[in-house]
């Protein structure tokens, strides 16, 4: 059995001048301790999962895995998203979310291991 293991970069030449990456989310008006926002959220995503947008720092990188002070769940590329399905989709979803880049919105993924038993894979 093959493990892989995603890991946080802390290099300033990687990511940029900051750690976390994204530090804000875009002002919400779903309360954060509604039933279906993502902060409230443990387990599997229901379907009207509420994940509002996060903001990358103006000293940040955009990078295939963003750190966020704010999700708790890895923010990834749709091209890091295509890479982990091809390895395991059992006991993993992705959501979709956007990031905002100074004035621009880029499509990104919430990826939520729900299920970690690693024996079953």
């Amino acid at each position: 059995m093959n493990i892989y293991r995603l890991e946080y970069e802390h290099t300033q030449e990687i990511i940029g001048g900051t750690f976390p990456q994204s530090q804000k989310i875009v002002e919400d008006p779903v309360n954060w301790q509604s039933s279906n926002h993502i902060m409230s959220v443990w387990g599997q995503f229901p379907l009207n999962i509420h994940i509002p947008d996060s903001i990358l720092h103006s000293r940040a990188k955009l990078t295939d895995l963003v750190s966020s002070s704010l999700i708790r769940h890895p923010i990834i590329s749709g091209r890091l998203k295509l890479i982990v399905e091809k390895y395991r989709t059992d006991g993993l979803e992705f959501a979709v979310t956007g990031l905002l880049t100074g004035k621009k919105r880029v499509q990104y993924w919430i990826m939520n291991g729900y299920d970690m038993d690693y024996e079953k894979y």
